[in-house]
């Protein structure tokens, strides 16, 4: 379901995940960032972070936070057009 990242590239997205978290103006943006960094502890810790049926329940949510999941759970950078309105 979702690939491995290396340590750099998942401290990379992390951390700047973390510092739009601190700026973060909308419902819309806190959502996708903590569907996101969710997202990319799965993806780079595997099957070791998060039960099954938390990843499902993730999955099944609509709206920024899923969006936010799916783009974590495959190890891409945090959409940026999503911030800055």
């Amino acid at each position: 379901m979702s690939r491995t990242i290396g340590e750099q590239q998942f401290r990379k997205c992390m951390n700047a995940a973390e510092m739009l978290s601190e700026s973060a103006t909308n419902q819309d943006e806190i959502d996708y960032l903590h569907g996101y960094r969710y997202g990319l502890r799965r993806c780079y810790h595997g099957k070791e972070f998060g039960s099954d049926a938390e990843i499902a329940q993730m999955l099944s949510r609509e709206g920024a936070m899923q969006d936010g999941f799916r783009h974590g759970l495959v190890g891409i950078p945090v959409a940026l057009s999503r911030f800055g309105d």
